[in-house]
């Protein structure tokens, strides 16, 4: 009954590679998005407006959490706290090995 809920590696590693060509594809959809964008369209005029210094501190502050946040992934990574898989697959479980709590 415990072992079916331990995902195999196999099963594992083809979740991990399903992710990275769906941030592959992503990427490339977005890269590809931004090139037609940037030589298609004119660049148009910025406003300084009060809302346009909001959005620019709001974007700032967002762009700081996702990089303290990311930072955070990759130390805790390094220093052995979790498995890769474990961050990145959300039905990953660890089975408890303590006959205490069986």
């Amino acid at each position: 009954m415990i072992n079916d809920r331990i995902p195999s590696m196999l099963t594992l590693k083809t979740q991990i590679w399903h992710i990275v060509l769906y941030t592959l594809f992503v990427t490339l959809i977005s890269l590809g998005y931004f090139i037609y964008a940037y030589f298609v369209h004119p660049i148009p005029d910025e406003r300084e407006t009060f809302m346009s210094e909001i959005g620019e501190g709001f974007g700032k502050l967002g762009l700081a959490l996702l990089i303290f946040i990311y930072l955070r992934t990759v130390l805790k990574l390094f220093l052995g706290e979790g498995s890769f898989a474990q961050r990145l697959l959300p039905d990953y479980d660890v089975v408890i090995q303590s006959t205490f709590m069986r």
